[in-house]
């Protein structure tokens, strides 16, 4: 489990600037050496726990990719520092991970944005002091800044924005003409990406949302 003094950490971090510690960076190398048996004898295990402890310095040192990476981990996805090291999955963990996911996702990591993005949407990976949440799930889910070509499709992120405006819930506020907009832009998106079916889908939804706005 985190205790108070990992939170207190961590909500430190969240006030200072990403990437701006020359300390970070020393510790990541650090890390890497780690992994890379730089420290140990030649027939020797590295020492997982000691890099581990280092990659918990660099996060907390705003270093963005130790931020993703450690995030990942404790929430048991595959992270690209320490690949082979696994952490216990249990609640604190899963805390720890989602509260450097968000800050990831908040310095404009994209992968860390699509996994806040559909913790919010479906619940998966949201650690359970958190609920689902549609309005926070928007901040973190806007389609324009994604050009899928690492993440989710452009169009896929436009519709299912689109599909929570429609109906509302989760906090989230019914808008027909927000929704309306949206699917028009996945259309566009669909058939930009030679999606020709999928984008009349959703230009026939464009015109289900602007049919509710003139009831």
């Amino acid at each position: 489990m985190a205790d108070r003094g990992e939170v207190e950490q961590l909500n430190t971090l969240m006030q200072k600037k990403i990437g701006q510690s020359i300390l970070g960076k020393v510790q990541l190398a650090m890390v890497r050496y780690h992994e890379a048996g730089g420290f140990c004898e030649k027939d020797e295990q590295w020492d997982q726990d000691s890099a581990m402890f280092h990659l918990e310095r660099v996060a907390l040192c705003g270093e963005l990719e130790a931020i993703v990476a450690l995030g990942q981990c404790c929430l048991q996805l595959p992270h690209h520092i320490l690949p082979d090291v696994e952490l216990e999955d249990n609640a604190g963990n899963r805390m720890k991970g989602f509260k450097y996911l968000l800050l990831a996702a908040e310095a404009g990591d994209r992968s860390s944005m699509i996994i806040v993005a559909r913790a919010f949407d479906t619940g998966v990976n949201l650690s359970a002091e958190r609920k689902q949440d549609w309005y926070d799930m928007t901040d973190y889910d806007e389609g324009g800044e994604f050009d899928g070509t690492q993440d989710e499709p452009r169009y896929l992120l436009l519709a299912r924005e689109a599909e929570m405006y429609q109906v509302g819930g989760y906090n989230l506020a019914a808008d027909p003409q927000r929704a309306d907009d949206l699917f028009t832009e996945a259309a566009e998106a669909a058939m930009a990406a030679m999606k020709g079916r999928l984008a009349n889908q959703y230009y026939m939804k464009a015109e289900e949302a602007w049919a509710l706005l003139e009831e």
